[in-house]
């Protein structure tokens, strides 16, 4: 049987899905990777489901590496909130960070569904490129 919070979840699932299908194509002409890293399924291993895709660019700077990775997830349980998390960094293969910073914000699912994926995720990568940018 299926409880009123895994349908709520799985309404948001599939409306997020429905939303990156339509704007994929748009955030990887952008040189966007994209990962699924989704929980889909109950396990032993996860007790709670997760709809949650990562979004990176990678480009040299020198002998460095700039990266900026932007996390949008949406858990079982989070009433009606997606959880966007960037990460940008600059870093020399094999070795920590040189300089990293990451941000977090709630957004409400409809906000999300209003503006698009395309939009949220190209926003925030920009920003992680723009606050690398004036790293010297």
């Amino acid at each position: 049987m299926t409880s009123e919070v895994e349908k709520r979840f799985r309404e948001a699932e599939r409306r997020l899905d429905e939303l990156l299908r339509r704007d994929k194509a748009a955030i990887a002409a952008r040189g966007v990777a994209i990962t699924d890293s989704s929980v889909r399924a109950y396990t032993y291993k996860s007790e709670y489901l997760c709809w949650s895709h990562r979004f990176e660019t990678r480009r040299a700077r020198g002998s460095e590496v700039e990266k900026v990775m932007v996390w949008v997830s949406f858990h079982e349980g989070d009433e009606g909130a997606v959880r966007v998390w960037r990460c940008a960094e600059i870093f020399q293969v094999s070795s920590l960070s040189r300089w990293r910073s990451t941000t977090e914000r709630l957004l409400p699912l409809e906000d999300v569904m209003r503006r698009g994926l395309a939009c949220i995720v190209l926003e925030w990568v920009s920003a992680g490129e723009a606050a690398a940018a004036a790293v010297v």
